[in-house]
């Protein structure tokens, strides 16, 4: 049987706040603090105020490509009689086709499973209906 105490939050970690000469060198600051920061099992290292993260992508050889979010587009789901109706008769791939996706193998499994992880939840959850 377990006795419920008052919560005794723990110890502060402690908190470093190096220099810019010491921040100029990372890891010689890391291990310089390591037998303190070891003893409570974490720290914080905070920079100096005016330090600004530097931009870490090489913007040259950054590309890609975006992705076209077709939400709306699943009314498409409604219009066919709702989610139970195209699962049961099997007509995702139809689905698939009338929103312009590419045909392919798994285009309508992979697009039900991706409606009935994200959208089907809250669909119930407008309707009133349990989710349990």
């Amino acid at each position: 049987m377990w006795i419920f105490s008052e919560f005794i939050p723990p110890p502060e970690c402690p908190v470093f706040e190096p220099s810019w000469e010491e921040f100029s060198e990372p890891l010689a600051y890391i291990n310089k603090i390591r037998p303190i920061a070891q003893r409570s099992g974490i720290c914080k290292i905070r920079p100096p105020k005016d330090w600004q993260p530097p931009f870490a992508c090489e913007v040259k050889n950054f590309h890609f490509t975006p992705r076209i979010q077709r939400l709306n587009e699943l009314e498409v789901v409604a219009s066919e009689g709702g989610f139970e109706l195209v699962c049961k008769e099997k007509k995702w791939a139809k689905v698939a086709s009338r929103m312009s996706y590419p045909q392919g193998k798994g285009i309508g499994s992979l697009l039900r499973s991706h409606y009935e992880r994200i959208l089907y939840p809250y669909e119930l959850f407008q309707s009133g209906a349990s989710l349990l």
